[in-house]
């Protein structure tokens, strides 16, 4: 929530209404990618969804060093697209970000903007995995419920920290910055796919 508040001469409600009037195709399509993506989780390999999702951000980043990259427009079609995308690839591997970042950069948004909207469907996602997987989380262990709110605690000051740094660097230098990241996302998505593979190389669980 403390991310989403996109201008500071506005309010969190006022800021928020905006970017949901702004990006309410992203939104819409990526609430419902969410929903199927958790549904494929539960019958598909998750080995195999990381091996996807790796080839396709590493692809996307070896595409920017051409002369030319890939330019999306930011057509309503087009967050439909990459929306139901990131969510059926978030709810699935738990990744949504990867995606947003790859259609809010070719469309050139602000640095900003993709922190903002990255996050708003980044809340939406994890709502709908609580959702779908509550009967899951239900049996965790007490040792496993300490583990997971201590990684919520290590994330929300990581997410403080991170904006403090996203204030003093450059548009350029943020781009560059996410650009590295992905790709490094991208070689542990296909070698942790073709670990599970391995493990387990049936398609259907």
């Amino acid at each position: 929530l403390y991310m989403l508040r996109g201008d500071t001469k506005q309010s969190l409600l006022s800021s928020l209404y905006g970017y949901c009037k702004k990006y309410w195709g992203l939104i819409l399509s990526a609430l419902i990618g969410s929903y199927l993506g958790v549904s494929l989780l539960l019958i598909l390999n998750e080995g195999y969804l990381k091996l996807a999702m790796g080839v396709l951000i590493l692809l996307y980043v070896a595409d920017q060093f051409r002369q030319r990259p890939l330019q999306i427009s930011a057509s309503l079609r087009n967050m439909l697209i990459f929306g139901l995308l990131a969510g059926v690839i978030g709810g699935a591997t738990n990744a949504m970000a990867p995606f947003l970042m790859m259609y809010l950069l070719s469309t050139q948004h602000s640095k900003t903007d993709i922190v903002v909207i990255s996050n708003l469907n980044f809340i939406i996602s994890k709502l709908i995995q609580l959702a779908v997987l509550y009967p899951v989380i239900q049996q965790f262990s007490h040792i496993q419920f300490k583990v997971l709110a201590l990684i919520c605690i290590i994330s929300m000051l990581m997410v403080y920290i991170g904006s403090l740094i996203r204030k003093q660097i450059s548009q350029t230098l943020f781009k560059q910055i996410v650009f590295t990241l992905l790709g490094f996302m991208a070689l542990y998505a296909i070698a942790q796919g073709l670990f599970i593979i391995q493990t387990s190389p049936a398609l259907l669980i």
